[in-house]
């Protein structure tokens, strides 16, 4: 399997392209006002602390 990497200035930039989007998801609107790369690693610790319980 290949490894896939990238820089965080890449990321960062890919990541800003979402801000400002509105997306449905299981009948639901999902804003994406306000995320950057701190903040989903931030979102993704705290869904792996919620999955230990």
């Amino acid at each position: 399997m290949p490894k896939i990497s990238t820089s965080t200035a890449v990321s960062e930039n890919a990541i800003s392209k979402l801000q400002g989007s509105t997306f449905s998801h299981q009948g639901q609107q999902v804003e994406t006002s306000g995320i950057t790369l701190k903040c989903m690693s931030s979102a993704k610790t705290l869904n792996n602390d919620m999955l230990k319980d």
